[in-house]
């Protein structure tokens, strides 16, 4: 049988054809712990936006983690593309949506306070993702004729270390920064806020290692 990500929906919906449904339950059973965590981490995505209608159809990334995991479990034939992250043993679906800076603070972790950082750049996306055990916060920022950067907040427990052929110990403002570099591409810089991980990455050719410290720092201050 296989199942692709509009019959997901659709069952959970309740819009399936009786043989439809049946076709599907049957392959439900192994499965009832996962469904379970991807409807909590569909009300913690929605109860993050007060005030906004729920919409009629689960989000596309929580349908698709359970596609993977129908897969994985269950051996089913999953059609349609899907980007989740699904973790074997103790499973965790994950759930991502663009908000806004402010709303994004639900997630309880260091953020800037501006919108706008040292070097004239401004806050262009901000990514939230939630699961039953972790949080991130993805800030993309822009600045004209930039292709742009971004700063990524991990809650606690969540090690992150950027891909570099060079690495570099600095400090900023007392904190401790390890910066990453890749030939001709991207510098990193990696930094412990509280308890949380902050991941900055930015073009080479861009920012050099002033303007670095420069964001860093501001970032720090900003998020205190």
């Amino acid at each position: 049988m296989t199942v692709n990500i509009e019959q997901l929906s659709a069952y959970y919906d309740g819009e399936l054809a009786p043989e439809e449904r049946r076709a599907v339950d049957a392959h439900l059973p192994d499965c009832e712990t996962t469904l379970r965590r991807w409807l909590q981490v569909s009300r913690a995505l929605t109860a993050t936006a007060p005030g906004r209608a729920r919409p009629r159809r689960v989000p596309a990334v929580a349908v698709a983690a359970v596609a993977a995991l129908l897969l994985l479990v269950s051996g089913i034939a999953v059609a349609g593309p899907f980007n989740e992250v699904v973790r074997i043993g103790n499973l965790s679906a994950v759930g991502s949506r663009p908000v806004t800076l402010d709303e994004a603070r639900v997630a309880n972790l260091p953020l800037p306070r501006a919108k706008d950082l040292p070097g004239g750049w401004n806050v262009n996306q901000v990514q939230l993702t939630v699961t039953s055990e972790w949080r991130s916060v993805d800030v993309q920022y822009r600045r004209p004729g930039s292709r742009g950067m971004g700063f990524t907040a991990w809650s606690q427990g969540i090690i992150v270390n950027p891909t570099a052929e060079r690495t570099q110990a600095i400090t900023v403002s007392g904190v401790p920064v390890e910066i990453g570099y890749v030939r001709g591409g991207s510098t990193s810089a990696r930094f412990t806020h509280g308890e949380s991980t902050v991941v900055l990455r930015v073009f080479a050719d861009e920012v050099d290692l002033n303007g670095i410290r420069a964001l860093v720092a501001a970032w720090i201050e900003q998020a205190k």
